[in-house]
């Protein structure tokens, strides 16, 4: 039975559009391989940023790291959707909490560094309220980020990643909680600007305490990002295998 001209055109376009799917698949893992990178890369840095207290001649990396997680939001909120509404939910949401805690509690943070504030206040009452908003902010953006870091690659991770990622949440509130505590204990006392002076030294000496663990929580997002990003490689592959030939 000989096959018509028409039967094999509509195989050769049923053909195409199969490879053509095939293609924007490949185009939306690829995405998310590229943002899940990003995003240990500026995990990397955030690791590499908790040390400044031991090297002081370090230079910021906050911008850098921002740039960072910024690109890896945008490229995994593009290829979202190949990877089912669950994923594509917690990806939207990511985004949105992200944005606001930059925009909104980034502010407040950025108003002044504590190590500086008490230079500036010559009323204690103030300085103290100021130290109060100051910790209870720096709490607030360690939620947002913890968050959203975990909802980002959350429908990706095996059992093991999800475990990893809610211990690196657990340890970071940990960490802000604890830093938290420690500015309103050390001003609460306070009563001018020398005796704010002396309170921003004790929290420099004290800081270091705190520093293992917060290494250790960005440590754990690592992991779980890395094997987030495995997954994604390794169904990308898949893909590959399977599309048919042009």
């Amino acid at each position: 039975m000989s096959i018509s001209q028409e039967d094999l055109q509509k195989k050769s376009s049923a053909s195409s559009n199969s490879y053509d799917d095939g293609m924007e698949k490949l185009t939306e893992y690829q995405l998310t391989e590229i943002g899940l990178i990003l995003a240990i890369v500026g995990l990397i840095l955030a690791c590499i940023s908790e040390t400044r207290l031991y090297f002081p001649s370090l230079p910021s990396l906050n911008v850098l790291i921002l740039l960072f997680f910024f690109g890896s939001f945008v490229l995994i909120f593009l290829g979202r959707k190949e990877f089912g509404d669950l994923h594509e939910k917690y990806v939207v949401w990511s985004a949105i909490l992200f944005f606001v805690g930059v925009v909104i509690v980034g502010s407040i943070l950025n108003v002044g560094s504590i190590f500086s504030i008490g230079l500036f206040f010559d009323d204690a009452s103030a300085l103290r309220n100021i130290i109060m908003v100051y910790g209870m902010s720096f709490v607030l953006m360690a939620v947002f980020v913890g968050v959203c870091l975990m909802l980002l690659v959350w429908a990706l991770e095996s059992k093991t990643g999800k475990i990893l990622l809610f211990s690196g949440f657990l340890l970071r509130i940990l960490v802000a909680v604890s830093l938290c505590a420690m500015l309103i204990s050390m001003f609460a006392t306070v009563k001018d600007v020398e005796s704010a002076k002396v309170a921003i030294a004790t929290i420099e000496s004290k800081l270091s305490l705190v520093v293992p663990f917060a290494i250790t929580h960005h440590l754990l997002n690592i992991i779980a990002y890395f094997m987030a990003y495995m997954k994604v490689r390794n169904e990308r592959k898949e893909q590959i295998s399977a599309m048919p030939p042009v």
